[in-house]
């Protein structure tokens, strides 16, 4: 409710990596936010609803948001969480059943949207005939033994203290191990406060307090350790701390230790904020920078293309070895800091590279295969330089040929 706690958390929500993270895929940037904002209004949905249309509609939303990213399932999974765990830590649950009850809401909405999202995705690829795109480990979802998500368990927790430098690049990451220990003694005193109400708050509030890392850190528990991160997760350690400062060090009254207390979380915060908005900075003037060397070097491309000798508008093309990663030719190792974010090697992928050719430069051709060429054209191919050396471009069985 305070203003500046508000302006804190809306500056952290908008320069956390989980913005970032669009650069990777901003071709789907798009459809990745609208689904994140569905999960996370199921959720709310599911939280605050009194009523069954409310229930059913979380669910379906939930489902939705899953069925745009598998990711955005762990989002909406540790919002509830989190609901439930500063509930318990204000002690607003009177007894066990209202405890367990709204729990049991909370899981049952988890477990139907995602067995609704898994159902809807075999009918789809049983009516349309479509294979799962195997994509580190999001192919094998329903697949997977139990055993090994157990086993990921531990490796979700460990990166909950100590996440990754995609998420908290540099000196960072020693900030947020700060927040984490001022968190402990925010939810310690909670706690200090509810033995003094009822033995059994504490248990109500512990019990979703040992879920809270592995639930921050569910995409690691769902996915192979190598897979793309969501990161939103960790935003909601934010708003944990948040909330606790508020209610706790708010309601000490006015003093020196409140003032001082305050001035120290939300100082805290504040800075985190301002880091990652210069480190966001960083990476859209570098995002920036990369696009423009791509659209330089595919107008080039195309440049050679229609200079090679025998070539006419309208031939068709064949890239060979296109599956090399394009940016080592686009871009040096040059980084504007350690602090930028973007990974240039996953700024142009085998994903999207022909689609920016075509949406930046406007070639479009007719693509062919290998087997498009005889077995003696194949064999004069392999001899061929690779581009950009001079005779990596010919003109082969009528079709422009780019060995990569």
């Amino acid at each position: 409710k305070n203003p500046f706690l508000q302006i804190i958390f809306i500056g952290a929500m908008m320069t956390s990596p989980m913005l970032i993270e669009y650069f990777f895929c901003l071709f789907t940037s798009h459809a990745y936010a609208c689904g994140m904002l569905l999960g996370v209004c199921g959720a709310y949905f599911v939280a605050k609803g009194s009523k069954p249309i409310h229930y059913a509609a979380g669910v379906i939303l939930i489902l939705l948001g899953t069925a745009t990213y598998q990711s955005h399932f762990a989002y909406a999974a540790a919002v509830l969480l989190t609901f439930v765990l500063y509930r318990g830590l204000m002690g607003e649950y009177k007894d066990w059943r209202s405890f367990f009850g709204e729990c049991f809401r909370f899981l049952s909405a988890a477990a139907l949207s995602l067995a609704g999202y898994l159902l809807s995705d075999k009918i789809y690829r049983e009516l349309k005939h479509v294979e799962k795109w195997d994509y580190k480990g999001y192919d094998t979802l329903a697949d997977t033994g139990v055993m090994t998500y157990v086993s990921r368990i531990p490796m979700a927790c460990r990166l909950f203290f100590r996440p990754d430098r995609g998420v908290y690049p540099s000196f960072i990451s020693k900030v947020y191990k700060v927040l984490l220990l001022m968190l402990l003694f925010l939810i310690l005193y909670r706690c200090v406060l509810l033995w003094r109400e009822s033995r059994k708050k504490i248990v109500m509030a512990l019990l979703p307090l040992f879920l809270f890392p592995m639930t921050i850190g569910m995409i690691y528990i769902m996915s192979e350790e190598t897979a793309p991160r969501v990161w939103g997760s960790y935003t909601l350690v934010y708003l944990l701390f948040l909330l606790l400062l508020e209610q706790n060090v708010l309601s000490l009254g006015e003093g020196v230790l409140r003032r001082a207390a305050f001035g120290i979380g939300a100082g805290l915060m504040l800075f985190i904020c301002i880091w990652f908005a210069e480190c966001s900075n960083a990476t859209y003037v570098k995002g920036e920078m990369l696009q423009s060397r791509a659209k330089a070097y595919f107008t080039i491309l195309l440049a050679r293309m229609q200079g090679t000798e025998g070539y006419v508008p309208g031939m068709p093309v064949h890239y060979r070895n296109s599956e090399r990663n394009l940016m080592e030719d686009i871009t040096v190792n040059d980084c504007l800091r350690e602090g930028t974010l973007l990974n240039t090697d996953t700024f142009i992928t085998d994903f999207v590279w022909q689609k920016f050719f075509q949406e930046w430069v406007g070639y479009c051709p007719i693509s062919v295969e290998e087997e498009f060429f005889t077995e003696e054209e194949r064999k004069a191919m392999e001899e061929m330089p690779h581009y950009p050396a001079d005779g990596s471009l010919k003109v082969i069985h009528d079709a422009i040929v780019v060995n990569f």
